[in-house]
């Protein structure tokens, strides 16, 4: 019963959570953190579009850190690994999602 309880106390604190959303001004856009929607402004909205290209698929991506996570993909490079379970995944987003994911099994029983 106490698992079930958790587990509807840690919905009910995402629904919470998600209600303190950043949005963007510009395009409406939301994130989670603050950070987030500060890295979007300058990226997305201020800084002259420089365009990096992949030199695989020729993708054009918005900045150095997505083509870094572009090309991990292309080599299947993982290099951010899950602390608790030992998984690695070719981007931190994608760590992360996993532990959102599965944060009921690495919650204190």
């Amino acid at each position: 019963m106490a698992a079930i309880s958790s587990f509807i106390a840690l919905l009910t604190h995402r629904t919470r959570s998600n209600l303190t959303v950043n949005k963007c001004n510009t395009c409406s856009k939301r994130f989670k953190y603050k950070s987030s929607l500060k890295e979007h402004i300058i990226n997305s909205h201020f800084v002259k579009k420089q365009k990096h290209i992949c030199k695989v698929c020729e993708k054009i991506l918005s900045s150095k850190k997505t083509l870094r996570y572009h090309l991990n993909a292309h080599h299947n490079k993982k290099e951010f690994m899950c602390g608790v379970c030992g998984l690695t995944f070719i981007a931190p987003y994608k760590k992360s999602r996993h532990r959102k994911k599965k944060s009921y099994f690495f919650q204190d029983h």
